[in-house]
C-alpha cells in the first residue's frame, strides 16, 4: 500500500477545499481518500475517509436516426477513450427530447437500442445519450446531439367486438396518421383468427372508421378471437397492421333450488350457474323473479346478486310473500345478466312453498321403570292426517 499527500486546505466556514489535478498515469481503481484535521490550540486531531475513484475518461457520440412512428427503430451510440480507442464494456442510456427511452450495452465501442417510436415524436427531435461508466471507464454525455428524422407512418386501432354465436356483428377499425388525423384514402383487409372475412375501401364520413359485416359462426369457440386489420400503402402513408379482440360469450345454464318458508319468516334463494363445459361461472350478476316479477328492494330497484367463484347465486333473507297462505306455492326463476364473458340465461321454474302448520296431539305416558312404552302423537293439518316428515320426542324434567 502506498500513500501520497495530495494537498492541504485552510478551514473557512466549516469547509476545507483545495484543487488537485489527477495525473494522466494515475492508477485506475477505487481508492481511499483520507482527510486529517491538524491539531491546534483549540481543536484536537480528527480524521475521516471517503472514496476516491479514478477512471479512464470517455467520449460518447450518437448517430442521426430515421424511423417511422409506431415502428421499431434502432438508436446507435459510439463510446471511445484516449483518442480513438473503442470502449468494450458498460451501458449507454439513450434519451429522446431529454426523456430516457432505454439502454444498450457497449460492445466494440458501439451501443444500440431498439425502440418503438410513439406517435408523439416529431421531425428533428433531439437524440442524446449518457455513458454510465464502469469500474474502469468514466461517465460521459454527448456534447453534440443527433436528430430524429420521421417518415410518415400510420396506426390502426381495432374496436373490441363482443357477441354470441350466430350473431351478426360489425368489425371496425380506425386508421390514423401520427397527428391523429383519420386516413380515408386507403383500403383495409379484415381477418378473424387469420381467416380473411372482408375488405373495406370506404371510411365512414362521421367516424372515419372502416367496417366489415361478419356473422359469428354457430360453432365458434367461446372466448377470445383475434381481429386483424391490414391497411394498404398509399402515396403518402405506409401500410400498417393492427389487432383487436372478438370475444364470443360462453353459454350459461342456470338452475335454482326449490325452497320453503314459514309465514312471517325469511328464506334464501339459491341458484347455480355453469358454462357449456359444466364448469362454474365465476363472474357476473343475476336477479330473481318471484311469481313472474323481479324481486326489488325498498327503493323499487331490482336486486342484483353477484355470482361467486363457485358459480353460486344467493339472495339472502327474502321475506315470505305478503298475503301468503299456508300451502301456497310460487314459481321462482333466476335471470343471469349477459356480460363480456357469459351469455344471458334464464333458469327453468322452481318452487317456493309456504309451509303448513301441523297440529300435534301427544299421548300421555304412564309406566314403570324398565317398561318399554310407545311414544305417540297424532299429526294433522286441517283435520287431515299428515303423511310425511318426522317427529322428535324430548323429555323435559324439572
Amino acid at each position: 500500500m502506498t500513500e501520497k499527500q495530495l494537498g492541504t486546505a485552510t478551514v473557512s466556514g466549516g469547509i476545507a477545499r483545495t484543487n488537485y489535478t489527477i495525473p494522466s498515469d494515475e492508477l485506475i481503481g477505487d481508492w481511499t481518500l483520507h482527510g486529517t484535521y491538524v491539531e491546534n490550540n483549540h481543536y484536537r486531531e480528527a480524521t475521516d475517509t471517503a472514496d476516491f475513484r479514478v477512471r479512464i475518461g470517455t467520449t460518447i457520440t450518437v448517430d442521426n436516426v430515421t424511423g417511422n412512428k409506431g415502428e421499431n427503430t434502432t438508436f446507435t451510440a459510439h463510446v471511445i477513450h484516449g483518442g480513438n480507442n473503442l470502449v468494450n464494456e458498460g451501458v449507454v442510456q439513450f434519451k429522446l427530447e431529454g426523456n430516457i427511452i432505454g439502454t444498450g450495452n457497449v460492445q466494440n465501442g458501439v451501443a444500440t437500442l431498439v425502440y418503438l417510436l410513439p406517435g408523439t415524436v416529431g421531425e428533428g427531435d433531439s437524440i442524446t445519450a449518457n455513458y454510465l461508466g464502469t469500474s474502469t471507464y468514466g461517465t460521459s454525455v454527448t456534447q453534440t446531439g443527433a436528430v430524429l428524422h420521421v417518415r410518415e407512418g400510420v396506426t390502426i386501432t381495432v374496436d373490441t367486438i363482443i357477441g354470441n354465436r350466430s350473431d351478426s356483428v360489425t368489425l371496425m377499425c380506425l386508421v390514423e396518421d401520427g397527428e391523429g388525423t383519420s386516413i380515408t384514402d386507403t383500403s383495409v383487409e379484415f381477418y378473424v383468427d387469420n381467416t380473411p372475412v372482408g375488405t373495406s375501401s370506404t371510411a365512414d364520413t362521421t367516424t372515419g372508421k372502416y367496417s366489415c359485416s361478419y356473422t359469428i359462426p354457430g360453432d365458434a369457440a367461446a372466448g377470445v378471437h383475434t381481429i386483424r386489420c391490414v391497411s394498404s400503402q398509399t402515396s403518402t402513408n405506409l401500410g400498417a397492421e393492427g389487432t383487436g379482440v372478438l370475444r364470443v360469450r360462453m353459454p350459461v345454464t342456470v338452475t335454482i333450488e326449490d325452497v320453503s318458508v314459514n309465514i312471517g319468516g325469511t328464506v334464501d334463494l339459491v341458484a347455480h350457474a355453469v358454462d357449456e363445459n359444466n364448469a362454474p361461472v365465476t363472474s357476473g350478476q343475476a336477479a330473481f323473479k318471484l311469481n313472474g316479477k323481479l324481486i326489488k328492494d325498498a327503493t323499487q330497484e331490482t336486486i342484483m346478486c353477484n355470482v361467486d367463484s363457485n358459480g353460486t347465486i344467493r339472495l339472502s333473507g327474502l321475506a315470505c310473500p305478503a298475503g301468503a297462505t299456508e300451502g301456497r306455492t310460487y314459481p321462482i326463476v333466476c335471470v343471469y345478466s349477459q356480460n363480456d364473458d357469459y351469455k344471458n340465461a334464464v333458469s327453468t321454474n322452481s318452487t317456493l312453498t309456504v309451509r303448513k302448520t301441523p297440529v300435534l296431539i301427544v299421548s300421555d305416558v304412564t309406566a314403570n321403570r324398565g317398561d318399554t312404552v310407545y311414544l305417540s302423537t297424532s299429526v294433522t293439518y286441517n283435520n287431515e292426517n299428515v303423511t310425511e316428515g318426522t317427529v322428535t320426542f324430548i323429555l323435559e324434567q324439572t
